[in-house]
């Protein structure tokens, strides 16, 4: 049996695949974050600061006698402070930092050890980590960082499968707090408005579906980065 550990559950991409498992499979599912909005015989809540540092250092995998494998999915993230470099506050960044690179590289590193490097690993990056975007640096630096650590992990660890998908715009929470950036902040956010105002962004649903064929078809994501706007069932 395959067991799903799953970071950002409360809400949007996080909590639609952590769906998906329940509805579709009899895995158990475990959940982190610091809400807890899922009830379903399988699933098991962390509660859990994902910022803060000693709580993912004091975190112990789950063991489960039936889990003969592991899927971890590092979705949990935050944009961070928005606006020009020069108005970046130190623990605004920190912080940022600590919840969108260093816990998830760490819940890698724990997985990684827990299957004895045959886990596999999606992580959920951005496109925004690809190239520079005025107003995001601390966000683009964040999911670069992120992209470059699953390089490296899935270097050192040959026989796991280890993705930093960039599942591109999603109706989520964040992308509500996109566009409530000043164009001062960030220049591009009418762009970001236009996206919702035309039915551009695409359902946590779908997303979750498409990440799930990824899965189940691990050859279509041939490299470490992958995009989904690749991907062609």
């Amino acid at each position: 049996m395959t067991g799903y550990l799953i970071t950002g559950t409360s809400s949007g991409l996080g909590k639609a695949l952590a769906e998906y498992f329940l509805e579709n499979t009899h895995s158990p599912v475990f959940g982190m974050s610091r809400n807890c909005t899922i009830e379903h015989k399988n699933y098991t809540h962390c509660s859990m600061d994902l910022s803060q540092n000693k709580a993912i250092q004091n975190f112990s995998w789950p063991r489960l006698e039936q889990v003969k494998s592991w899927v971890l999915i590092n979705n949990a993230g935050s944009l961070g402070p928005v606006g020009p470099l020069t108005k970046i506050e130190g623990d605004d960044f920190a912080t940022l930092l600590q919840l969108n690179v260093v816990s998830p590289t760490l819940l890698m590193a724990k997985c990684l050890i827990e299957t004895k490097g045959l886990g596999t690993i999606i992580n959920i990056s951005s496109g925004a980590g690809k190239y520079p975007v005025a107003g995001w640096a601390a966000y683009g630096s964040s999911k670069a960082a992120l992209d470059l650590a699953s390089e490296i992990a899935a270097k050192e660890n040959p026989k796991a499968y280890i993705r930093s998908i960039s599942p591109g715009v999603i109706d989520t929470p964040m992308q509500g707090e996109i566009r409530k950036s000043s164009a001062s902040d960030f220049p591009a956010v009418q762009s970001f408005i236009e996206y919702k105002q035309s039915g551009e962004l695409v359902s946590p649903a779908m997303v979750a579906k498409k990440i799930v064929y990824v899965l189940n078809n691990p050859k279509v994501a041939p490299n470490t980065l992958f995009s989904l706007r690749d991907l062609n069932p």
